[in-house]
């Protein structure tokens, strides 16, 4: 069959839906059951103007799942069952394929998923320039803290959290505390990339739930983040 007539084929959503559900046993029985259709490694929207490889979906969830112990204590042992299930998956693909093991992390990947705001200014963060804002009565701690958040430089955010800045400080005028803002930015993010991954319909993966996956990624996203601010200041997490 030609390369040009094997690109015509729909991509089957068979093993992405396995793999998006975590579905250990589904996913062995197709991966062995089957010609594994190679396009998934490189994008399993099939190139109709998305893009998204189906190791992205094992990536998102390893970040997710991570540390169980944050969860809620009557979630937990089914989300090491599934932190456990979702490696076993990567397991199996990663050495079949020798991908690389690159986790999605800041600067090392393909999504530019930390860069939107890594540049930003104080006064584009805030509207205001680090006087006024001080002459409205915040700690320039805080102030620091927020614009960390923001620009997601994790290393600052760490070393200003340990020398006492306040997480769940509320800033009124950008009308959120650093907490917050890791709740905004991932419903912003699963709008943006519902429109930059699959912005043709003929490449929605989930029918009328592709929004799912672009809502993994964007959850994905601001886990780390969301994680480290609530070793400081345990908001509650609603899983």
């Amino acid at each position: 069959m030609s390369e040009q007539n094997y690109s015509q084929i729909p991509i089957s959503m068979e093993l992405v839906d396995a793999v998006f559900n975590i579905d250990v046993d589904r996913f062995k029985t197709l991966i062995e059951s089957q010609k594994f259709d190679v396009r998934l490694l490189d994008n399993i929207c099939g190139g109709e103007g998305g893009y998204c490889p189906i190791q992205w979906i094992i990536q998102c969830w390893e970040i997710i799942l991570n540390t169980p112990d944050t969860w809620r204590e009557d979630s937990r042992e089914t989300i090491r069952q599934k932190k456990k299930d979702n490696q076993e998956i990567k397991k199996i693909l990663f050495d079949k394929f020798n991908l690389d093991n690159t986790a999605i992390e800041i600067n090392n990947n393909e999504l530019w998923m930390y860069s939107y705001d890594m540049e930003s200014s104080f006064e584009e963060c805030f509207d205001y320039p680090m006087e006024e804002m001080l002459s409205h009565g915040h700690k320039e701690i805080d102030l620091d803290l927020y614009l960390a958040v923001y620009r997601y430089d994790f290393e600052e955010v760490e070393r200003l959290l340990k020398i006492g800045a306040n997480p769940n400080c509320h800033i009124a005028e950008v009308a959120d505390s650093c907490c917050d803002l890791i709740g905004y930015r991932c419903a912003d993010f699963c709008v943006e990339f519902s429109n930059l991954l699959f912005d043709d319909a003929k490449c929605n993966p989930f029918d009328d739930n592709y929004s799912n996956l672009a809502y993994l990624i964007a959850w994905a996203v601001n886990e780390k983040m969301y994680n480290l601010l609530s070793r400081y200041c345990n908001p509650s997490k609603e899983n």
